[in-house]
């Protein structure tokens, strides 16, 4: 439900991506420092390393999201520009998360939903209006939801296993 941004792959390939990148800083660190702006302790920070190629991001959740065979000089300014949005974002995540995580349990229980679940891309402010709206027209909803695997998306739809998709912002 409440799941931060990480593809899934196996992991003697995420093994080798990190061995990768884990590999390039060293070599960065080898032939001189990480910048001086940067505070002592990077451990509330999270890198998400995903396949060989792609865009440097930062997610919303304030993870920085790194290919594996990005440069390290890249990286490293990549992070240097963004660390005060990461901050804030984390920050963000970490005091809404809670909020999004009850509403979550409340709509589950309220409609009789068998599953409940998002795309990565709704963010947790997403996922909390969505919940609120559910929950304000529970009354007419959750005698047609009951027992349905709800998805919230950025579209309508329905799988081929059931599954109803719904954009965040729907229409009643």
């Amino acid at each position: 439900m409440c799941r931060k941004f990480m593809p899934k792959v196996m992991a003697s390939q995420y093994e080798r991506q990190l061995r990768q990148l884990t590999t390039t800083l060293s070599d960065y660190r080898g032939r001189r420092n990480y910048p001086k702006v940067w505070p002592a302790d990077l451990s509330t920070y999270e890198i998400v390393i995903e396949a060989e190629a792609g865009p440097l991001m930062l997610s919303p959740t304030g993870q920085f999201i790194v290919p594996s065979s990005c440069p390290s000089f890249l990286l490293v300014n990549f992070i240097t520009d963004n660390l005060e949005e990461a901050t804030k974002r984390l920050h963000h995540y970490n005091n809404i998360k809670y909020v999004e995580r009850e509403l979550y349990d409340k709509t589950v229980q309220e409609l009789g939903l068998s599953v409940l679940n998002k795309d990565d891309s709704i963010t947790p402010d997403l996922m909390i209006q969505c919940c609120e709206r559910l929950l304000l027209h529970k009354n007419i909803l959750a005698p047609l939801l009951k027992g349905v695997m709800l998805w919230v998306t950025h579209y309508y739809s329905v799988m081929s296993d059931g599954v109803l998709c719904i954009p965040w912002d729907w229409k009643l």
